[in-house]
Formats: C-alpha cells, structure tokens, sequence
C-alpha cells in the first residue's frame, strides 16, 4: 500500500511537471506583452490546469515594501482587489517577498504569518491552508505566486514543486516582457526626440528664410513702399472724399506691416491657408520682438 502511495505521488509529480512545462512554453512566448497580461494569463492557466480555487500573483513595487496584485484567479479570488498595494511586512505574502523563500501553512488559522484580506473579509476566513513561492531572478526578489485553498492541509509535495518551477519560469519571462517593454518605450522615446529635432530644424530653416524674405522686401519695398503711403496721405487729405485714396492708404500700411512682422519674428508657426488647394502659410498673427 505505502508502494502504491509513493508511485501515485511520483505520478502526480511527474504529471504536474508536464502542465508546468506547458505552462511556460505558453508564458515563454508572451515576451511582448506587458508583465499584467503575462501575470493574467499565468494565473489563468494554473487554475485551469489545477483546479485551484485561489491563484494571486503580487509584484513588488520599487519602494521595496508594498506589493501590487497584478492578477488573481480562481472560485474564491477577490478580483476588486487588483491593483492594490500591500505592506510586505504583514502576511505569508509579505514574508516570502521579504525573506525570497518559499513557505507553506496546512492551518492558516494557527499560523503566525497568516492575515485575513481586508478588502474581501467573508472570502478571506474562508481560507485555510497556503503555499507561496518567490519570482526570483538574478537573486533579486520580484514577488511572488500565492495559492490558497479552503482545505486544510490542502497541499502535497508534488504542489510545492510545481510552483517553485513555475515561478522560476514566470520569472525570466516577467524580467524579460519588462526589458522589452523598456526598450519599447526607449524606442518610442528616441522617435520623439528626431522627430522634435526634425521639427525644430524644419522651424529653424523657415525662420531663416521667413527673416531673409522680410529683409528682401524692407530693402526692395520700404523706399517705394513709404514714398506711395507719403502721396496717398496727402492725396486723402486734399482729397477726403476720394474713398480710394484712403483704401490705397490701408493697403500700403497693412504691407508695412507684414514687412515688419516678417523682419522681427522670433520663431515660426504655420497655419493653414483657406483655398482650393491646401497650404501652409506663417502666422504673422503670433507675438513679435521689438524691432532693434
């Protein structure tokens, strides 16, 4: 009979060494994803292969002491309270974040790590025995995969080395979905930058050119320019009820004062120009500098 007992636990062992190979075969190919759909999809996974009827995962913020519920599945999983940071130096979780070992309670009620979860009271008493592994990788502590179940003494051997496995696995994969989300993020970050640069010297050059177009036309235009504006002033007040002498006059000094605008600008915006065929033009209409 003890013979038996002892090939059934092998065969379990063995059988829960396959779905945990499954498991990180799948979690293995989620290096593209975000560590919160590599955490959902992990717990999802254990509780469909198991059956366990409480699957958390917890992260450790960089603070070093609070942990965040990243996802939790399962019959009895309080799934509101994802998010939510917990004070690693209270409960079975916070004890295997601190001290980076594995710890397992046949009777939460009589053990001196165990805490009711605030948030989900009535579930929480419910609970009766845990067994919890650290994500560890490159000897740092990443968190922590958290099983729990209304049974007493609910968990065998065969259960303990499967987590500690897993979590290895769900560690490199959680290390390396955060390094391609930081390169992701890198990247992004550098477009933006060439593309400000781009922007910058797009601005630049139409400045130059917009500054060298009003120098052009304060040399070329200004003499004939103020010689015109000279006789139309005259003209409409020998003559005031000429009205196209006083338009004359609007005229000229409305082209002084794009001239002058054109000369004194500081930097340049464009905007888009009404017609059947869609331009751009500067804004003339932003502040100026002081002419010098």
């Amino acid at each position: 009979r003890a013979l038996q007992q002892s090939l059934r636990g092998e065969q379990r062992k063995a059988g829960n060494l396959e779905i945990v190979a499954e498991v990180a075969r799948h979690i293995t190919g989620l290096i593209d994803h975000n560590q919160t759909q590599v955490c959902e999809t992990t717990v999802r996974m254990v509780v469909d292969r198991f059956g366990y009827e409480v699957v958390s995962i917890f992260i450790i913020e960089h603070d070093r002491e609070h942990a965040v519920l990243y996802a939790t599945e399962g019959a009895f999983a309080h799934k509101k309270a994802i998010g939510h940071l917990y004070p690693l130096d209270k409960g079975v979780m916070g004890f295997v974040c601190r001290s980076g070992r594995s710890y397992q309670a046949d009777d939460v009620r009589s053990d001196p790590y165990w805490v009711d979860n605030p948030l989900d009271q009535k579930k929480s008493e419910q609970i009766r025995s845990v067994i919890s592994a650290p994500l560890k990788f490159a000897d740092k502590t990443l968190g922590c995969m958290h099983i729990e179940s209304t049974r007493i003494a609910a968990f065998e051997e065969s259960d303990r080395l499967m987590l500690e496995t897993l979590t290895g696995h769900l560690a490199v994969t959680l290390d390396n979905a955060r390094l391609y989300q930081a390169l992701q993020q890198a990247y992004a970050d550098l477009q933006t930058a060439q593309e400000n640069i781009l922007q910058a010297e797009r601005k630049k050059t139409a400045l130059d050119t917009a500054l060298q177009t009003g120098l052009t036309l304060s040399h070329e235009i200004n003499n004939p320019l103020t010689a015109i504006i000279g006789f139309a002033e005259l003209l409409n007040r020998e003559h005031p009820e000429n009205s196209e002498y006083q338009i004359i006059l609007e005229a000229g000094q409305r082209i002084a004062e794009v001239v002058r605008r054109l000369r004194q600008l500081k930097s340049v915006e464009l905007k888009s120009y009404v017609s059947d065929i869609p331009i751009q033009m500067i804004d003339l209409d932003i502040p100026v500098g002081k002419e010098k």
